[in-house]
């Protein structure tokens, strides 16, 4: 695995989520009190997609169901999970680790 570059740090703004497609996949990265977290974009349940949903504490909320997932871990009460993925920042970029 290695660290690939998503975005730019000013695209994510603090409380909100955002989607990026790369290495084949969609990643939904959510900013929550100055931390960045990646995550699937596609929720568990359905589908929905995350990055569309509320974020509060640290859970996101699928627009779709109101299925929870934890940002940390990718759990939710509901027995659902998605993938979290390892992140860090350089030079004003956003990198995940794939």
């Amino acid at each position: 695995m290695a660290f690939v570059e998503i975005a730019k740090t000013e695209e994510i703004q603090e409380g909100t989520g955002k989607s990026f497609q790369t290495e084949g996949k969609n990643i939904a990265i959510f900013k929550k009190n100055g931390q960045l977290f990646a995550l699937d974009n596609t929720c568990g349940h359905r589908g929905g997609p995350l990055c569309e949903g509320d974020v509060s504490e640290f859970t996101i909320k699928c627009p779709w169901h109101g299925f929870e997932f934890d940002l940390k871990t990718g759990n939710s009460a509901q027995g659902c999970k998605v993938n979290t993925y390892e992140t860090k920042t350089e030079n004003g970029k956003i990198l995940v680790k794939i």
